[in-house]
């Protein structure tokens, strides 16, 4: 797998119209773009270039990309060249059926260089399958974890409600502690996480080694990078020693880690669906095991980091904090929204001082902008290149130690959001459920499309606010909530236990106008089905008001 986190397909072309396509990114991006495209005269012809310049990082996957694409193009010495290049790498031997079964490479098959290439691959793959089985083994034993609980059962808790008050069920609900015991900890367990009918997505759970069922404990969510390449979900079987020294502080923190895993198909740079997987994993984790709601923070490398920026962006509710490393702060697909990145979890951002794909002047010129709008971004830089924290994780161990410090406030009570997909449309106890782009923004809600300074300290522009959007302001106080909206035809307000006091009349205004004032009873059936599909035992709505604006 850590090969696998070399491979960054970034595709920085689709949001930043850059100066000059002769830049160590561009080129790398460009050179995957046209390979996706099939386009391999353009894809030898960026790959070769980037190449050229034997100081930058390299993987087996994309010297063997370039050795394609330079054979279809029909330059068998620069095919036999690249093969040999990738074999000199070296191998991540859970993805030989990758290389073994491409329908791309058939004009690669009768070369020698392919033999020279292939043959290894294959020895060393099988040796590996032996050893890997007994950690395989190991990671599936459902002797050492947990495979059902109170939580899981929905019938409980429908029966429970039935013979409860509502205050009776939210106190259920809130100081819940029934946790099953177990007999091994300090491991880490494979899982899987139901996205479909076809689709189970792996992850890996860590159990702390000083897990006690009655107490709460932290999770961090791990990500890893290079997302668009693998046809398959990466073997879980490598990642507990793989990552063994880079988890080394969680650890010691007497954390819960989850590790999902992504692919070509279903990755957190393109699919929504990947996103959702995660939060359905965080949710099946808090069944089992008894993690604290307000101290749950995501992140990860490269891709990784990306996907943690999306999650801030789009899904932050779950979460303290979030964390990137060497990484770039924008979506991938549909808009980038600083304007998120004003609330109270924030984004810890470790850039390399050398790091080709992702260059630091590049990721600086975009944070130093958005903390001058109100962005709560914490950056750090360190000296290495993209695969920093692999070759001194030691140097980032403390981002660990600062996302812990974070406890997250379940009733914020400000909050703003933005967005231009209702799917993404919660925050916290508010929702757009429909946007009215035909509207005119307000004063308030205008694009926020930073400046760029690449590589060169050269200005570049990019567009973050690619679609149009809705957006609210919210704030509560003394039972009283003013809410502001831009381009909003309908949203939801949750009456979250904590937010207002429910005993007394609620007053709502919305644009200036008085929406709703009265007294909200708790509603048994909204408490639990939003409890049930979260498990969060901080964040319970009571009930929930709608309007059409």
């Amino acid at each position: 797998m850590k090969k696998l986190l070399y491979l960054i397909m970034i595709q920085l072309a689709s949001t930043i119209i850059a100066e000059a396509q002769n830049k160590p990114a561009n080129l790398y991006d460009s050179a995957h773009v046209y390979y996706d495209k099939k386009d391999f005269k353009k894809a030898f012809h960026f790959y070769d270039t980037y190449y050229s310049d034997t100081t930058h990082g390299q993987s087996n996957y994309d010297t063997y990309y370039a050795a394609v694409a330079a054979c279809i193009s029909g330059n068998k010495e620069k095919a036999a060249y690249y093969l040999n290049r990738s074999a000199n790498i070296g191998y991540d031997l859970s993805s030989y059926k990758t290389f073994a079964e491409d329908p791309l490479n058939a004009c690669l098959r009768g070369m020698p260089e392919w033999k020279k290439f292939i043959e290894p691959f294959k020895a060393k793959a099988d040796s590996a399958a032996a050893a890997l089985k007994i950690i395989t083994d190991e990671l599936n034993d459902s002797t050492k974890r947990i495979n059902n609980a109170l939580l899981t059962n929905t019938a409980y808790w429908n029966k429970l409600a039935e013979k409860s008050s509502a205050e009776q069920l939210l106190k259920a609900i809130q100081q819940f502690n029934k946790y099953p015991g177990l007999k091994s900890t300090g491991h880490w367990t494979l899982y899987y996480h139901k996205v479909n009918d076809t689709l189970q997505a792996p992850f890996l759970c860590y159990i702390p080694k000083n897990y006690k069922p009655n107490q709460k404990n932290a999770l961090y969510v791990f990500m890893h990078g290079g997302v668009s390449g693998p046809i398959n979900f990466g073997n879980p079987a490598y990642e507990p020693n793989g990552e063994k020294e880079l988890f080394k502080r969680a650890f010691e923190k007497n954390a819960f880690i989850i590790f999902p895993f992504a692919r070509k198909t279903f990755n957190w740079l393109q699919h929504q669906a990947a996103f959702e997987a995660i939060l359905g994993e965080i949710a099946q984790v808090k069944s089992l095991y008894n993690i604290d709601d307000n101290k749950v923070y995501i992140g990860g490398h490269s891709d990784g980091g990306r996907g943690a920026v999306w999650f801030a962006m789009n899904q932050a509710t779950p979460f303290a904090a979030f964390y990137g490393i060497c990484y770039f702060p924008s979506v991938y697909t549909g808009n980038t929204s600083l304007r998120n990145m004003h609330n109270q979890a924030p984004f810890y951002g470790i850039s390399a001082t050398k790091d080709n794909l992702f260059p630091l002047a590049m990721v600086k010129s975009i944070i130093d902008y958005d903390k001058n709008e109100g962005g709560n971004w914490k950056t750090f830089k360190i000296e290495g290149t993209h695969g920093l924290p692999y070759r001194t994780p030691d140097s980032i161990y403390f981002v660990f130690d600062s996302l812990l410090t974070n406890t997250r406030n379940p009733t914020p009570s400000k909050i703003v959001w933005e967005t231009d997909n209702v799917k993404n449309g919660r925050y916290y106890w508010l929702a757009i459920n429909e946007l009215d782009t035909a509207a005119a923004p307000a004063s308030w809600h205008t694009p926020l499309n930073p400046q760029v300074v690449n590589k060169d300290g050269k200005p570049a522009k990019v567009i973050f606010a690619k679609h149009k959007s809705g957006a609210v302001t919210a704030t509560v106080l003394n039972n009283k909530i003013t809410i502001n909206t831009s381009c909003v035809k309908e949203l939801t307000l949750y009456i979250t236990a904590g937010l207002v006091d429910i005993s007394k009349p609620v007053v709502v205004n919305i644009n200036g106008v008085q929406k709703f004032q009265g007294i909200i009873k708790a509603d048994k059936n909204i408490m639990l089905s939003e409890f049930l599909k979260t498990k969060d035992r901080s964040i319970v709505p009571l009930n929930k008001l709608e309007f059409r604006l």
